[in-house]
């Protein structure tokens, strides 16, 4: 994600942070938790958070965990849909716009921070 807000030459990174902030606190589809909770055991304590009681953390985060559990062995046949939904087979034409995938880094730079595909072409 952070390679594709920061600049060409990476020196802006560190203004970005606040994106994986909220990718980490949003809750995923299949689960219903956020990555940071099912990390961590609780949603991160932010300015505007009050915090939760033990009792409803520890209740929360058990049923959390029985819920993707049961959800990623239950449930193949979702998880390979949702993989595959969008996948189909290109064709390329002569003149057609493609992206080039880009491998290698200039010395240097953070390959994380690094777009990995140039273009269009």
């Amino acid at each position: 994600m952070m390679s594709y807000f920061t600049d060409r030459n990476q020196r802006d990174w560190d203004d970005w942070l606040y994106v994986l902030l909220a990718y980490r606190c949003t809750p995923h589809s299949a689960t219903g938790e956020s990555p940071f909770f099912l990390l961590h055991g609780q949603d991160p304590l932010l300015p505007f958070n009050d915090m939760e009681n033990h009792e409803g953390l520890l209740l929360r985060l058990q049923t959390s965990f029985e819920v993707v559990q049961n959800s990623l062995q239950a449930n193949p046949e979702r998880a390979e849909f949702y993989f595959n939904k969008h996948a189909k087979g290109i064709d390329f034409f002569i003149g057609d716009r493609v992206f080039l995938k880009n491998e290698q880094i200039p010395r240097g730079l953070n390959r994380k921070f690094y777009r990995k595909w140039l273009g269009p072409y």
